[in-house]
């Protein structure tokens, strides 16, 4: 096929070189004897495009001034011609005629992406759940983030928020999901977790923000901050670990970037 495509830019390149440039028409005379798959014709205007030979219009040429705005329009149509012929040809099926309408357009856009398989689907699927698991991760290592969770968890201890709505809850576990995911996920054991947590993290609080101010300092002084920045990190892990625990929602999280 690469000798096929080689050949037929040769011989449109010698006929276009001594005026510089080819028409639609000139192109559909020459091809008639080619076959040539329509997904090739790229290659051709790449080559024509090195060798300085340009493809007009007919009607833009000035060596043929009888040539009208139809003969041009039967021109591109015999190229289109040529190109369903060599689909027909392929065994494939084409659509000659302009595409207007958006619906029809995206669907044929769709058409030519390939559906993924089964492994591919599975692995994009672990990177989702890996990334989201590690976007809350940094989004509840932030203190200004801790702050705004602990006053959602608050609201929903008071009644004031939904606690469907604002804690992720499994109402109707499935026969083979895992036990203690069911357990740990169900409203009644969450309602009692979220008072023990919530009373962890009021106390937790204080303390990285102490922890925080000397470490501050220590940076100041330019003194050895290993084990304060240390402390910090531990507390701020279990602080995370606690917010994590109440399973909030991905939709009350995602704002907090």
């Amino acid at each position: 096929m690469t000798d096929s495509v080689d050949q037929t830019i040769k011989l449109l390149v010698e006929e276009g070189r001594p005026k510089g440039f080819l028409t639609y028409a000139e192109m559909s005379k020459l091809m008639e004897d080619q076959f040539l798959p329509p997904d090739k014709m790229d290659q051709v205007f790449i080559g024509l495009e090195d060798a300085g030979i340009d493809v007009v219009d007919d009607n833009d040429t000035e060596v043929s001034g009888d040539v009208t705005a139809k003969t041009a329009t039967d021109a591109k149509a015999s190229v289109a011609a040529v190109a369903a012929k060599a689909l027909q040809d392929a065994g494939k099926v084409t659509v000659a005629e302009k595409i207007d309408d958006p619906v029809r357009m995206y669907l044929t856009q769709m058409g030519e992406i390939p559906l993924l398989t089964r492994p591919e689907e599975i692995r994009l699927a672990k990177r989702i759940e890996v990334t989201r698991k590690r976007f809350r991760k940094y989004c509840m290592s932030s203190g200004v983030c801790m702050d705004v969770s602990l006053a959602t968890l608050h609201e929903v201890q008071a009644g004031n928020l939904a606690f469907d709505r604002t804690l992720k809850v499994n109402p109707n576990p499935k026969p083979d999901d895992d036990p203690k995911i069911v357990e740990t996920l169900g409203k009644p054991f969450l309602a009692k977790r979220l008072p023990v947590n919530l009373a962890t993290i009021e106390r937790l609080l204080p303390q990285i923000r102490e922890e925080y101010k000397v470490l501050m300092q220590k940076v100041a002084a330019g003194e050895d901050q290993t084990e304060t920045l240390k402390k910090v990190q531990r507390t701020r892990r279990k602080l995370q670990l606690l917010i994590e625990e109440c399973h909030l929602q991905i939709k009350k999280v995602r704002p907090y970037i």
